[in-house]
């Protein structure tokens, strides 16, 4: 689906902006948007100057290790007096409500404009309705109750048989086996062939593998039948995992077959590690298991939590993987929502533990150092966006500019508040009539956020008080207006280096080599600045123009 918004008048826009860059919206709202089909907002990207700007970057921020938002196709250009369209796109993840900033970077506004995005996603069905916008403890205990309410307790018998016969039985669950055909989780040979449950324990040497091991719940029900933490292996391999803890062996390895290996991880803890088909279902079957129950005995540690979110995005759930938690689905009615949303992992903060995640603003800046470029005859603001990609609100404070020709632009409020998923704006001026030539500087300012420091973004700017004629320089710059080349020609022996600026100071070429011809063929259109610099140290500036 596509959405337009139109300008009300470009000349409307034009008359009243002091910015060369706007956006023709400054809050992009999808408003709802339904899993897995994304869907498109067209914004107006529009140029108020005379002269060619730049498209330098446009920054997104990620909600929960996604990238809800992003732009289908960024322009590299925007042409005078002229507009480009963005498409902005909404493909979310997360069942949430989704609020975050747009920064786009031109080489025409000196600094950043930032735009709003919004917008909610809603999974199929209602099964996951009561998730929707939760995370950490919240989301794990809305979980809890949907994968409780209703279960159906198999018992260990009825659900090995169900497990063995039907639903890892590769001629009945969708895999094409013309005979009855399990796979050895662990070692991944096949037994084939078998009749039933017990005669496949009994003679092609199979075990039902707990991935959380029973002994830490006393081989209770409903977590002893539980068929999402269940899975065929060889008696042996099932053996020599006993109760360990899962995690990667880095050293000491003393038992290897198919692929799985016990050995010592990074901590010097003796830990099993399955081969790599098994260890996305090993994971996610830990991480439904203690999201369902509770981690009993403190079985998942720390190290271990790591490689199961580490083995779950590694190895995400395939076709089988997904059959297999509907299938089981239709005997215990529940599901592993780790094998049908990943992402959900993400929005947990920590499995072993009941805690949520630091509750606090974190702080993105448009600009961590501020370039003027040269700036003449009037004063010129530089806007640098501040963006809020936290979870609760934050102040900033005590902002302060320092050095010669710097300022805080006229109405900049010197404190605020950002919430969450916003952005302000920090407008720092620079006159050239305080300083002619290189001036150094800084912005400081303060926040609340958590063992936070002063902030410090350097500023350079180069003042030229007005234009120089280079002809009073013995200098003649010609033809102008220009087409593919300019000339200079007159006293050229004394000319060190010369620039191309646009009119806001920003260079465009660079010529360190003096010359007679200086070519133009890759500069678009416009007024420009031809910046002339000398041995003695001093400069001559001439304004160009460039027209084909």
């Amino acid at each position: 689906m596509n959405k337009v918004f139109t300008l009300f008048t470009f000349l409307f826009i034009l008359s009243v902006s002091a910015q060369v860059v706007e956006t023709s919206v400054t809050t992009v709202d999808f408003e709802m948007v339904d899993y897995g089909e994304p869907e498109n907002i067209s914004i107006e990207l529009i140029n108020l100057s005379n002269e060619e700007v730049l498209i330098e970057e446009i920054l997104f921020f990620d909600i929960y290790e996604s990238s809800p938002f992003q732009i289908s196709d960024i322009p590299s250009s925007i042409p005078a007096s002229s507009m480009v369209t963005l498409e902005v796109v909404f493909d979310p993840v997360h069942n949430i409500d989704h609020n975050t900033e747009m920064i786009i970077k031109t080489s025409g506004n000196r600094g950043a404009i930032a735009v709003d995005l919004r917008g909610v996603c809603d999974y199929p069905g209602d099964y996951y309705d009561d998730t929707f916008d939760e995370i950490d403890e919240d989301l794990k205990e809305a979980l809890s109750d949907i994968l409780s309410d209703g279960y159906i307790t198999l018992g260990y018998g009825l659900a090995r048989d169900k497990m063995y016969m039907e639903i890892d039985n590769q001629r009945l669950n969708g895999q094409g086996s013309v005979q009855n055909r399990l796979t050895r989780s662990y070692i991944g040979t096949d037994a084939v062939g078998y009749t039933s449950r017990q005669d496949a324990q009994n003679n092609y040497n199979l075990n039902t593998e707990h991935t959380f091991p029973q002994g830490n719940f006393n081989s209770a029900d409903p977590m002893v039948s539980d068929i999402h933490h269940l899975f065929v292996t060889d008696v042996n391999a099932n053996s020599t995992r006993g109760n360990l803890r899962f995690g990667n062996v880095v050293s000491g390895v003393d038992w290897s077959e198919g692929g799985s290996q016990r050995g010592f991880n990074a901590s010097g803890e003796l830990v099993f590690e399955p081969r790599d088909e098994q260890k996305g279902l090993s994971a996610r079957a830990i991480l439904y298991f203690v999201t369902n129950y509770q981690n009993f005995g403190g079985h998942l540690s720390a190290d271990m939590e790591n490689a199961m979110r580490e083995w779950h995005f590694e190895f995400p759930p395939t076709e089988v993987d997904l059959q297999r938690s509907e299938d089981i689905f239709a005997y215990q009615n529940n599901r592993n929502p780790f094998a049908e949303y990943p992402q959900m992992v993400n929005r947990i903060f920590s499995f072993r533990t009941d805690q949520n995640r630091p509750n606090v603003g974190e702080l993105e800046i448009s600009h961590t150092e501020v370039n003027f470029g040269t700036v003449v005859g009037e004063s010129a603001d530089f806007n640098i966006v501040l963006a809020n990609t936290g979870e609760r609100f934050f102040s900033v404070s005590d902002i302060e500019v320092g050095g010669e020709g710097f300022s805080l632009a006229d109405g900049q409020d010197v404190s605020f508040v950002i919430s969450q998923g916003e952005s302000a704006e920090i407008k720092v001026n620079f006159n050239p009539s305080i300083v002619q030539g290189l001036s150094n500087g800084a912005l400081v300012f303060n926040t609340n956020l958590p063992n936070s420091e002063p902030v410090t973004i350097p500023l350079t700017a180069d003042g030229v008080l007005g234009l120089s004629n280079l002809t009073d320089l013995g200098i003649v710059l010609h033809p102008n207006p220009a087409q593919d080349v300019f000339r200079l020609s007159g006293n050229t022996s004394d000319i060190q280096a010369v620039q191309l600026l646009d009119i806001r100071g920003r260079e465009v070429m660079a010529y360190a080599t003096p010359s007679s011809v200086y070519p133009l063929e890759s500069v678009a259109n416009g007024i420009y600045l031809v910046k002339v610099y000398f041995k003695n140290g001093s400069y001559g500036i001439q304004r160009l123009a460039v027209g084909r």
